[in-house]
């Protein structure tokens, strides 16, 4: 269809069987550059032909897990372990499922299921396994920059990662937002919308992709238009989590405490509270005086951590709230000897404006972590 006036500019009807999925992938995307007038490269060609898998069972059971990491709750992430382990029982073979693991580690880092000093080595394994069936892979290239991104803290690797990843898949919608995240941390917000409006471009019905383009605008510090994107993508999934999530980090932003409560005790309607949701309900509890609110949900929190594992940048946030800053100080440290995954949007999201630490110290913890406050 053609956008501005909604003219059919190419159809072709496909009555193929499910079996032959790979084949009419290849044919539709061959076609569309044809109509488009669009040469593809050998190299392009090469890897819209590619086949990821002769196995159409593992090839669903890959889908499916793919699907469910994108929830980003405790469940998803456990399913989609499962239906990516499942895609290696019908192909051992199957390098996009061991890249799918490395994924479900890697994010489990975020919300308090594994630490990244364990997640790591693993999600490091699972990658160098992909790459040993696939060496061109561009997924196991995404997870090298998540890795250098989230973990090893280095920006020039993650590029670098990132580029090669999206010279051997342009078109996909999660390389262009994995990408536009590491700008955002760097501070290159420009650059940042730019990916991030191209992933949504490429793929505009995901809720996923949707709310992280409100979630770069807000760390941009334009919190209006992060909620007008965040409002829209309600519109796809009035009950994804994420997207209330990010409307509280908006509002913080714009200083609307009243209104951030309201968002943050909807993710925990919808999510059955994760560790984070508690820090930020917490955070605006305390802005607004609610200070037995505040109190409960940090006791919760310490009661949580004695049989799992809670991400040290909640407890230092915490401690912020409350003013007790040697503790912020001190938890602060442990974040960055653990490599928690927050600890570079710490520097980035709107909660800073509300930071009131020693500046000197402060950035001697970031410095000494290689985390500098300006890259």
């Amino acid at each position: 269809m053609r956008a501005i006036d909604e003219d059919q500019i190419w159809g072709y009807e496909y009555n193929d069987k499910w079996e032959d999925i790979f084949a009419i992938q290849d044919d539709i995307a061959i076609k569309v550059a044809q109509e488009l007038r669009i040469a593809l490269s050998p190299m392009e060609i090469q890897q819209i032909e590619k086949k990821p898998t002769d196995n159409l069972e593992a090839y669903k059971l890959y889908l499916k897990g793919n699907y469910h990491w994108q929830l980003q709750t405790g469940e998803g992430y456990q399913l989609a372990f499962d239906y990516f382990e499942q895609a290696l029982e019908k192909d051992p073979n199957y390098a996009l499922a061991f890249t799918g693991i490395a994924m479900v580690y890697s994010q489990g880092t975020f919300f308090g299921y594994v630490s990244p000093n364990e997640a790591y080595p693993k999600v490091e394994e699972y990658v160098k396994r992909a790459l040993e069936l696939d060496n061109t892979l561009a997924e196991a290239y995404v997870i090298l920059g998540n890795i250098n991104r989230l973990y090893d803290w280095n920006w020039k690797a993650a590029e670098q990662n990132f580029i090669k990843a999206l010279q051997l898949n342009p078109n996909s919608a999660t390389f262009h937002m994995w990408y536009s995240f590491l700008l955002a941390f760097t501070e290159r917000f420009e650059e940042a919308i730019a990916e991030a409006k191209r992933a949504q471009e490429l793929d505009p019905l995901s809720s996923w992709i949707n709310t992280h383009v409100g979630n770069i605008y807000t760390i941009a510090g334009q919190y209006d238009r992060a909620i007008e994107e965040l409002q829209m993508s309600l519109v796809l999934d009035p009950d994804y989590w994420l997207t209330h999530h990010f409307f509280g980090l908006a509002y913080v932003g714009k200083f609307m405490i009243e209104e951030a409560i309201v968002a943050y005790e909807k993710v925990a309607d919808l999510k059955n509270d994760d560790p984070f949701n508690m820090v930020f309900r917490a955070n605006a509890y305390y802005k607004t005086g609610q200070k037995t609110k505040a109190d409960n949900l940090f006791d919760s929190l310490k009661q949580r951590s004695r049989d799992r594992y809670i991400p040290p940048m909640c407890f230092c946030w915490i401690y912020q709230a409350r003013g007790e800053m040697d503790l912020y100080y001190e938890w602060l440290e442990k974040a960055c000897n653990e490599h928690d995954g927050f600890l570079p949007w710490f520097r980035v999201y709107p909660i800073e404006r509300y930071r009131i630490p020693d500046e000197p110290k402060y950035n001697e913890l970031l410095e000494k972590a290689g985390l500098f406050r300006y890259q």
